[in-house]
């Protein structure tokens, strides 16, 4: 009876274990499309920090300051990373598919969206170092706002009066 519920209970580990495998891989598949939106979004936020960073890095300069060799190095690393990111954004647009264009290449799909999760877990840790070390003036949640965006009201025209 022991032999019995061991082996019952072995395999059963053993199919959920195997289940809960193939479905994680398998979401690479599945979730294509939202891995490599993601990817493009937090590309779109490492680029604006890096641009953040030169302009940081031109106004020091221009003090006589020279930036950090750590943050130089981030910089560096941020070009190198979002490189990367544009060849694999190449891949994952470029329609591969088989059957005559019926099925996706799967497999394809897999690789793709596995490297696009891992490239956007590398830049969203990238950006979460840089974006504290930039001066506060160089911060992206106070860009310039344009006047066409802005409705001034001044408060000594009168408005129209309502009549009942």
């Amino acid at each position: 009876m022991a032999g019995k519920d061991f082996g019952v209970n072995f395999g059963a580990g053993l199919a959920v274990n195997i289940v809960t495998a193939v479905g994680r891989q398998a979401r690479y598949c599945c979730e294509f499309n939202k891995l490599v939106t993601d990817m493009r979004n937090e590309q779109g936020n490492l680029i604006s920090t890096r641009n953040d960073m030169l302009v940081q890095f031109r106004k020091d300069k221009a003090n006589s300051k020279e930036p950090s060799a750590e943050l130089q190095r981030k910089f560096q690393e941020a070009n190198v990373l979002i490189d990367k990111v544009d060849k694999l954004k190449e891949k994952a647009e470029a329609k591969q598919s088989c059957c005559h264009g019926v099925c996706p290449n799967w497999i394809c799909r897999y690789v793709v969206g596995k490297k696009a999760e891992k490239k956007t877990e590398a830049m969203k840790q990238l950006n979460d170092k840089l974006r504290p070390k930039l001066s506060a003036a160089h911060r992206k949640s106070l860009e310039y706002m344009p006047q066409q965006k802005i409705s001034f009201y001044l408060s000594a025209q009168k408005r129209p009066s309502k009549k009942s």
